[in-house]
């Protein structure tokens, strides 16, 4: 599932850019990024599209009918309304064009996103492309009426290519037309990385910053601004931030957990704020909400894999992370499921899962399943969780589907819950179980450390019961093979003695 910026579409767009907002949020990959109408200079493309295999693409919508065009050239469209009336427009094609050189002038401003040496100096490091979506017409219309002669096949989608609910509709030609919509074609030789992803996302932020410290815009103020989850804030997101507060008041308040960290943030509160924290900061480190069996199980993966580690023992504000100190409740040890594939994995959690409800009497809405991707080479990763939930009789809701599921979520369902790993921040459960652990670290990314702050995140999402399974080898599966190792040896050494 892609991240969507905004998370939903606003209720005024049309039907045609709904369905689109969210046949590209269900089935784009997880490390895709969907704009929908961002302001780039003042223009307004529908969508833009970034991905790390991709580059960056910008999509116009049009809801025309065969009906609604008149006459259309290379250049201009003559357009008939429903009452008739008739107009010139610019070809919606030459519109995406024009949006996407707007948008790449705005890039090459930053010399991290563009070539400084060879025979593409100061070009772009990346490509980008265009096209546009036609949410009335099916391929045939266009067949039909020659408009394939004006406009390109492959720049281009029709109804039946966007709407998940045509038989003509395919997850796998939806991508690959996406990743072809380029005049001058060409493919990354190395995916985009995580800076490259983020300074393309805070190119238009910058440029606000400087508007307001400028006085050239007109902002609300507040007495205070509480920030939660504060670890994950950009640098630039802080001083924008800090531009909006009240200057008698400087109230800010700022809760983070560095050992959520998900985020490469580059930041001093004092620069990018304006404020001090010193003498005003307070550290909490007694953990509520976990047993301290999955403290401890947490915590301990976390300092083997955090390239932060040796930060955890530095008192400094800036960079420190704190050891989590339990509340002393006790629970049972963390569970580990290892399957000889995520067939049998997911029929061994879904036992689990009813034994725990039926035994333990943990009903079913205070289960909670993480998963890190959607699908992989080998196996479609959230099809089997659900039909091994099916076939064990056991209900379930998939938060994170699209966004109106994860818009209407409600816990007390009475149904077990599916969620991204990336999208547990926030929730707590009963239990909790992460399955397809070997799937991280995400072959993907390539921060490393990202990694290691999700599945922190996911074990430390479960009150009373935590589990983690796999199937094949990765990383974080080769912990806890050894881990398995160690608590077979220990109990071989307990029977021994006795």
């Amino acid at each position: 599932m892609a991240v969507t910026i905004p998370e939903s579409i606003r209720s005024t767009a049309t039907a045609g850019e709904r369905l689109f907002f969210r046949t590209l949020k269900t089935y784009l990959p997880d490390d895709y990024i969907v704009y929908f109408e961002p302001e780039i200079q003042g223009k307004r493309p529908d969508f833009v599209i970034i991905g790390p295999d991709l580059g960056i693409v910008v999509l116009e919508v049009k809801d025309y009918t065969k009906n609604t065009l008149f006459q259309i050239n290379h250049d201009e469209w003559h357009i008939v309304s429903a009452s008739g009336e008739q107009s010139v427009i610019k070809s919606p094609m030459k519109q995406a064009r024009d949006y996407t050189f707007q948008l790449v002038d705005v890039l090459k401003k930053d010399k991290n996103l563009i070539q400084l040496e060879g025979k593409y100096k100061f070009n772009l490091k990346f490509p980008y492309g265009h096209g546009v979506i036609f949410t009335r017409m099916t391929s045939q219309d266009f067949i039909k009426n020659d408009l394939y002669t004006v406009i390109e096949p492959s720049l281009c989608f029709t109804r039946d290519e966007i709407d998940p609910d045509k038989d003509e509709f395919s997850e796998e030609i939806l991508l690959e037309k996406i990743l072809n919509m380029f005049v001058v074609p060409f493919r990354l030789k190395e995916p985009l990385s995580m800076e490259d992803i983020n300074a393309i996302k805070e190119s238009n932020l910058s440029e606000i910053i400087d508007k307001i410290e400028r006085r050239e815009t007109i902002l609300p103020t507040y007495d205070a601004v509480l920030i939660d989850e504060g670890q994950d804030f950009e640098a630039d997101w802080l001083r924008l931030v800090s531009l909006l507060i009240n200057a008698d008041t400087q109230s800010l308040l700022l809760v983070e957990d560095r050992a959520q960290t998900i985020y490469k943030r580059k930041r001093s509160y004092l620069q990018d704020t304006g404020l001090s924290f010193q003498g005003r900061s307070k550290v909490l480190t007694i953990n509520y909400r976990n047993t301290s069996q999955i403290v401890k199980f947490a915590w301990d993966f976390y300092r083997k894999h955090s390239v932060f580690k040796n930060k955890v023992v530095n008192r400094e504000l800036d960079g420190e992370i704190i050891a989590p100190q339990s509340t002393k409740r006790k629970g049972p040890e963390p569970g580990i499921i290892k399957a000889a594939n995520f067939f049998d994995e997911m029929r061994l959690v879904s036992r689990q899962i009813k034994k725990l409800h039926e035994e333990r009497k943990v009903p079913f809405e205070e289960i909670l399943i993480l998963y890190r991707v959607k699908r992989t080479h080998k196996y479609p990763i959230i099809d089997l969780i659900k039909r091994s939930l099916v076939e064990s009789m056991i209900p379930f809701y998939w938060i994170t589907e699209n966004d109106v599921s994860k818009r209407t979520f409600k816990k007390d369902d009475g149904k077990v819950k599916i969620s991204t790993v990336d999208s547990s921040k926030g929730l707590d459960f009963q239990a909790v179980f992460i399955v397809n652990v070997d799937s991280m670290p995400f072959p993907l990314e390539e921060d490393k450390e990202r990694e290691v702050s999700l599945l922190y995140i996911g074990m430390t999402r479960a009150k009373q019961y935590l589990c983690l399974s796999y199937s094949s080898e990765s990383e974080f599966t080769n912990y806890l093979d050894s881990k398995l190792l160690e608590r077979k040896q220990l109990k071989g050494g307990i029977e021994k003695v006795n």
